[in-house]
């Protein structure tokens, strides 16, 4: 919830225009915007929405222009985040792409002559709205539970790739598969395919399975129990 729900702390000192400005007049600075903007009713949202109306009768065509938009903003903020040094878990990454949606809006607000800042501007803004969250907003990592969310994530896109038995009984020998889908919605995962997946976490697909079997997510056959000898 925390990444679902972004919460930024903001302080005096994140909106300060100058290093010698007090916390009154940043008070007061702040408070003239805000009057300013009830007053006006966002005068420059409206332009952007005029904007946005006129940009194309091709809604593939606009959908596609800010999609490429928004992924190049995710790209750069992340080449940003590297630079800085952050080493990003996965969450963290796709948290970015949440980042990058006011950047999408400021780039298209850029090109469009409403919004003043340049790139430097707009990215420097990101990566300090990023660096505030990630300052106040630590939880403690886990690589298993890392890559249990991982392989979470993974499975929803390659599913498509397995062989299913549900809808064809006979699978050709000569496609490689990642796994086959079973009936009544059951997936059998190659253990070659979790290694490669969750490689990065130092976790492979044994220690994986016994986190999913703690979990109840593993149906296991009974030759999978230990069996008990009386002496």
């Amino acid at each position: 919830m925390l990444h679902r729900s972004i919460d930024l702390l903001v302080t005096p000192e994140h909106v300060r225009s100058c290093a010698d400005e007090s916390s009154e007049d940043c008070g007061s600075r702040i408070e003239t915007i805000k009057a300013n903007s009830a007053q006006y009713y966002g005068t420059a949202g409206r332009a952007f929405i005029e904007y946005l109306v006129r940009l194309t009768n091709d809604e593939a065509e606009t959908r596609d222009y800010v999609n490429e938009l928004h992924e190049w903003v995710r790209e750069t903020l992340l080449a940003h985040c590297e630079e800085r040094g952050y080493q990003l878990n996965t969450v963290q990454k796709r948290l970015l792409k949440r980042f990058a949606v006011p950047g999408t809006a400021a780039f298209m607000a850029y090109d469009s002559g409403i919004l003043e800042w340049g790139e430097d501007e707009i990215f420097a803004t990101l990566i300090t709205a990023f660096d505030i969250w990630i300052a106040n907003v630590q939880p403690e990592t886990d690589p298993k539970l890392e890559a249990l969310m991982c392989l979470q994530i993974t499975l929803g896109t390659e599913h498509q790739k397995f062989g299913n038995l549900s809808r064809n009984p006979i699978l050709s020998r000569y496609e490689p598969v990642y796994g086959i889908l079973l009936p009544e919605k059951q997936m059998l995962v190659l253990p070659e395919a979790i290694d490669g997946w969750v490689k990065h976490y130092g976790v492979n697909a044994r220690q994986l399975a016994k986190l999913l079997d703690a979990r109840g997510f593993l149906i296991r056959r009974p030759s999978d129990f230990p069996q008990t000898h009386g002496e």
